[in-house]
């Protein structure tokens, strides 16, 4: 894949999205993963921090998830009721004969959404950095960010409990 500088493209519509609104940025954006089209744009918040910071630029690659299943640790783009967002996969469940996926973002601690598995649309490929490009979808780094997720739910866990106890003030 040839890389275009940020802002520009060969197509029209994506060079338009430098400045849209979120609402906009998700419909281009689902509507070009689905179509089987790589997208490449800016990541802005901070549910993702550390693995993806405000202001990374992030690749997307279309999703196809007739048949596969998300694994655990790995960053997809989902569409959600609350928008599209861009999570990492901590488990999936089947609910009422439906495949669903539970999607959490890197810096919350217990906050965790449960979505039907076809609205995962996209995978990230590619996280560029200061300069440096990383793969996300290394084992290696598909476990990183697991372990760092569920080491937060616990410690999350443990002071909550230990204000319950009344212990630690």
């Amino acid at each position: 894949m040839q890389t275009v500088p940020q802002g520009q493209s060969e197509h029209p519509a994506i060079r338009l999205l430098t400045r849209v609104d979120s609402t906009a940025f998700a419909a281009v954006a689902e509507s070009l993963l689905r179509q089987g089209t790589e997208i490449r744009f800016v990541a802005r918040g901070r549910s993702m921090t550390p693995s993806i910071r405000d202001g990374d630029t992030v690749t997307a690659s279309p999703w196809h998830g007739r048949g596969r299943r998300a694994a655990p640790g790995a960053i997809v783009l989902a569409v959600t009721g609350n928008g599209m967002v861009l999570h990492r996969v901590i488990g999936r469940r089947t609910v009422s004969g439906r495949n669903m996926v539970v999607l959490q973002g890197d810096s919350a601690a217990v906050c965790s959404e449960v979505v039907p598995a076809d609205a995962v649309i996209g995978t990230v490929a590619r996280i560029e950095r200061a300069g440096l490009t990383f793969n996300p979808n290394r084992l290696t780094g598909r476990m990183k960010g697991l372990l760092r997720s569920r080491l937060k739910r616990l410690r999350t866990g443990a002071r909550l409990t230990l204000d319950v106890l009344g212990i630690g003030k």
